[in-house]
């Protein structure tokens, strides 16, 4: 079991941690639906927690269009505090992305949203299990934050 100093440790440590402290306090932001009918999903979280701009939610975001951005923007494979953590699967519309924290105690801890309009949790991946069930594990790194996560 981890304990929440040990969660709280780790966030010092993290360069989105402001973020991630704004979104905890605001846990409802995911469980509200959209305009447009719709839930914020793990990769709508991801960016709006690696992003600077507050003034929209987050949102619905396709799992292939975090892909792409991420694959097209100049993101370094890294797996350090505050990386996205990339669970790859067949299909892109199946893959799952998180806040990688960092380790405690040989566990890798994420930040994620489990399913898709359900709530944020910190939650311990175990990669060797997610490799068994054929995602491709990646990490990466933004170069910088995400200046402009309306326009996403």
């Amino acid at each position: 079991m981890v304990s929440k100093q040990e969660i709280n440790n780790l966030l010092r440590e993290n360069p989105p941690r402001v973020n991630l402290l704004r979104f905890l306090q605001n846990q409802h932001w995911v469980k509200e639906r959209r305009k447009d009918g719709r839930f914020p999903n793990c990769s709508g979280t991801v960016l709006f927690i690696l992003s600077e701009d507050f003034s929209a939610l987050p949102k619905y975001v396709p799992p292939e269009f975090l892909a792409k951005f991420i694959e097209e923007s100049g993101w370094v494979e890294s797996r350090r505090n505050g990386s996205i953590l990339w669970l790859r699967a067949d299909k892109r519309e199946n893959d799952h992305f998180a806040i990688y924290l960092g380790q405690i105690n040989g566990r890798d801890i994420i930040f994620h949203q489990p399913n898709y309009g359900d709530g944020i949790t910190f939650g311990i991946c175990d990669l060797s299990e997610d490799r068994k069930w054929g995602y491709e594990v990646k990490f990466y790194s933004a170069p910088d934050f995400i200046k402009n996560y309306n326009k996403v």
